[in-house]
């Protein structure tokens, strides 16, 4: 079976209902009470409004509890987004009068700064001329200056080289001779005393040991005993000095400490010629006499090697003193001119340093006062094409707040024509809609002098979309199509045509 009655809700609960899920919508409570009292009032209308488009028809339309719920949830749902639609676009608006009253005091701003950025540009323009002049005269100045110190230098590195090159001659000699020195002082060092005394008691020594510890009295400068020989002739004996020397337990310390650069030129020239050329002072030979007594030769034969090379590179380290000296002078007059090439030089640093800060600023200026100007052109050119929409933005600006007041009443009888009349032919709609409207002026619910469904639930963008994508372009399609958008339910189509199917795909 088919039920086509519904029980109908009393009054007072449908203002109940209302009023429940009203309260937490943002309004004044006069207005929210008197849009509880629309609310009850569209359900009647709709109701008596159905009974005789059955009459005058004879079609059927069911006013029913869902229909209410669909209404108080519509109204809801769309002043909150239409609230915030309207919010949007007035920020907008506001927020580019705000970009264009910035702008303007940018302007100002930027001409104060050109003004003040001039007579700063010339002045740093003289100074940075200014310092380029004095740099030039100090300029000359530093190359005099480093002029003479280069030729000062010139002249250390002749001295310089003058000298090293007798010093590195002296080594390179010195080099012949350390050598043997430093071996005969090592074989010292490896003497033992016992080796010592062994020689220290012999009474009759071989002749090999007599004639080293002979040169080694004579080397220290020790006095022979003199005594008769075989034939009552005197002589001199340095056996008996040479076992007192051995007694001496610093004797091998004083060989290592020995003055080789003071030996006296007697002493070297007797120590040639009777032993260094004897044939029996060899090292060889006497090592089978005495071990102790073989080092010994060896630092006699070093010794006089040393002096030998003493002798002729002595001439050559006076000069050495000589050219160290007159170097020494060389630098102590070169140090001086260097010091006053530096301080020419830092003062010219400091200059140069100075000219590089006023250039820098200079340029910094210039740079600025060219960005200025570009950014005065341009906001000079955004101010000039968007002058004229000064006066339509403030106008929008005040349309949306007129709007944001209105837009309760509107979205009111938007919701009940989307909750009711979708199934009304175009006469009963404009007839409840006019109705309906008058209510909501005599109730004092902020309303549009003059309602407009399309204007309160659409744009004219996505109106032209709609119209591209098929549907017609008469008033009662387009108001259909708002129905269709904006309901909460599942709509039903009545499209024998086949033109809302087309639009929908």
């Amino acid at each position: 079976c088919t039920i086509d009655w519904f029980q109908a809700w009393p009054e007072d609960a449908l203002e109940k209902v209302a009023r429940k899920y009203l309260d937490d919508v943002e309004m004044d409570n006069e207005v929210r009470n008197e849009v509880t009292v629309m609310c009850k009032q569209f359900h009647e209308d709709v109701r008596l409004l159905s009974d005789r488009y059955k009459e005058v028809l004879h079609r059927h339309n069911y006013v029913t509890p869902t229909s209410y719920l669909q209404l108080i949830k519509t109204f809801k749902r769309l002043l909150g987004k239409k609230r915030l639609e309207i919010l949007t676009a007035k920020n907008r608006y506001q927020v580019g009068l705000e970009k264009l009253q910035f702008a303007e005091r940018q302007v100002n701003i930027m001409q104060e700064e050109l003004k003040d950025l001039q007579p700063q540009l010339i002045q740093t323009s003289k100074e940075t001329e200014d310092l380029m002049s004095v740099i030039g005269r100090d300029t000359e100045e530093m190359e005099t200056v480093m002029a003479v110190v280069e030729a000062e230098e010139e002249t250390a590195n002749k001295a310089a080289a003058e000298s090293q090159s007798i010093k590195d001659e002296c080594e390179e000699q010195l080099n012949i001779a350390l050598p043997a020195l430093n071996a005969a002082i090592a074989a010292l060092n490896t003497l033992k005393e016992q080796d010592i005394s062994l020689v220290k008691t012999m009474t009759s020594p071989p002749q090999g040991i007599k004639i080293v510890l002979e040169a080694i009295c004579i080397m220290k400068g020790l006095k022979p005993v003199r005594k008769p020989d075989a034939n009552g002739k005197m002589v001199d004996d340095y056996w008996p000095t040479a076992k007192k020397m051995l007694s001496d337990l610093k004797f091998l310390d004083s060989l290592r400490e020995y003055d080789k650069d003071g030996i006296s030129p007697g002493v070297m020239k007797v120590i040639r010629e009777k032993y260094i050329s004897n044939p029996e002072f060899d090292p060889a030979r006497i090592r089978n006499a005495s071990s102790a007594c073989e080092g010994m030769c060896l630092w006699i034969k070093a010794i006089e090697v040393y002096d030998r090379v003493i002798k002729v590179i002595a001439p050559k380290r006076e000069r050495l003193a000589e050219a160290d000296k007159k170097l020494g002078e060389q630098m102590a007059n070169l140090e001086v001119k260097q010091s006053e090439l530096k301080v020419v030089t830092d003062k010219l640093d400091g200059l140069r340093a100075q000219f590089k800060e006023k250039n820098d600023m200079k340029n910094h200026l210039e740079s600025q006062i060219e960005l200025t100007q570009v950014r005065l052109q341009r906001a000079g050119r955004l101010i000039g094409q968007l002058g004229g929409e000064r006066v339509r933005w403030r106008d929008m600006e005040k349309l949306m707040e007129s709007s944001y007041l209105n837009i309760v009443g509107d979205v009111l009888i938007s919701s009940a024509i989307v909750a009711y009349l979708g199934s009304f032919t175009l006469e009963f709609r404009n007839s409840t809609i006019e109705e309906w409207h008058r209510m909501c002026i005599e109730k004092n619910i902020p309303v549009s002098e003059t309602f407009d469904l399309p204007g309160t639930l659409s744009d004219p963008v996505t109106t032209r979309d709609w119209q591209l994508a098929g549907l017609p372009v008469d008033n009662f399609s387009m108001d259909n199509a708002i129905l269709v958008m904006n309901s909460g339910r599942w709509p039903l189509l009545i499209d024998p045509q086949s033109q809302a199917n087309k639009w929908i795909k």
